[in-house]
Formats: structure tokens, sequence, C-alpha cells
């Protein structure tokens, strides 16, 4: 079995200004740079015939490049009960038209649909424990002000992740071009 999920990755100037953005909170597991990305779908397990299926399924997928901008910081599931630490994505519907797409090509392998809504966002960090978090000072500065350049996304991946107890590692199992 083959645990999978499909991402964008992140240019890597965005990735260094996410680290260098972020605030310094006790306890917080950091995501590793190289694995910094925005889920468009957890797939979960599947077996070598399905992981094929949706890897040539994926390859049907016809999307424009996307130009994101990333914005706030949060939490989830929320600030007073940390387990995440996260960054947010200004509304766009390209974007969502991908997840859409995403979305109706699994379905359509009979893949179970997602029932959580889609909430676009990349992880930055893990706790195990609640943190402290401050309620002023520079932790909201850098809360309310975090915002990138634009940036343009020109291909969407599938990924396959093998837990670990040091975290999950991610490798890049099929890379799709957006071009429309």
């Amino acid at each position: 079995m083959i645990r999978l999920f499909i991402a964008l990755d992140l240019p890597g100037e965005i990735k260094k200004t996410l680290r260098l953005s972020c605030p310094d909170l006790p306890g917080a597991r950091w995501v590793p740079n190289n694995q910094t990305h925005l889920t468009i779908r957890f797939i979960g397990s599947v077996d070598k015939t399905l992981f094929h299926d949706i890897h040539e399924t994926l390859k049907a997928i016809k999307a424009k490049p996307i130009t994101m901008t990333l914005n706030e910081i949060g939490f989830f599931p929320s600030r007073k009960r940390a387990r995440v630490l996260w960054v947010g994505i200004e509304k766009n519907s390209r974007l969502i038209q991908l997840h859409n797409q995403v979305e109706s090509v699994l379905t359509s392998l009979a893949l179970e649909q997602e029932k959580r809504k889609f909430v676009p966002h990349i992880t930055l960090a893990r706790f195990k424990k609640v943190p402290s978090i401050p309620n002023s000072g520079q932790f909201m500065a850098n809360e309310t002000l975090l915002s990138t350049p634009p940036f343009i996304i020109h291909h969407f991946s599938l990924y396959s992740s093998v837990l670990s107890s040091t975290g999950a590692v991610h490798q890049e199992e099929g890379r799709y071009p957006l071009h429309c």
C-alpha cells in the first residue's frame, strides 16, 4: 500500500520568506523546507493498481498556472488549543478550480469524496502540547502583517508519504503541468 496526497510545491524564495517570518514558539516542530507544500487533496493508502490509475488520471487535468499570495498566520483547531501553525492563502479561484478538478477525477476512480471543506493553507509547524501563544507584541504583528508578493505555481504533484518516528517523509511520484 502507498499513502498518497496531491499538493502544490512552493518556490524556494517563498519557503525561505515563511521561515524567516515565523514567530518563535516553544515546542513547535517545524515542517522542513523541502516538505513545505499546500495540500490539494489527501488520498490515503492505495494499492499499486489504484496508484497507477490515479497517476494516469491526473495527467488529464487541464488548468492554468496559479498566481498566489500568502497572508495571515493561524492555528488549527483554534488559537487556544493550537496543534498546527499554518499560513493562509489569499482567496484564489484558480486554486479552487484545480481542487475541484482533482476531486472530480478522484471520485471518478471510485475514491470517496473528501468530507472536509477545502481550506487552502500551508502547515508550518505542529505541536505535541498546546503552546503558550502571546496575545500581543511582535507575535501579533507577524500574525496580522504576514504577506508575500504574488508568485506563480506551474505544476501540481502526486506525493507518497511514509510515516516515521521523526515525522512524515514525502516523495514526489508524479508532476503535472499547469499550462492551459
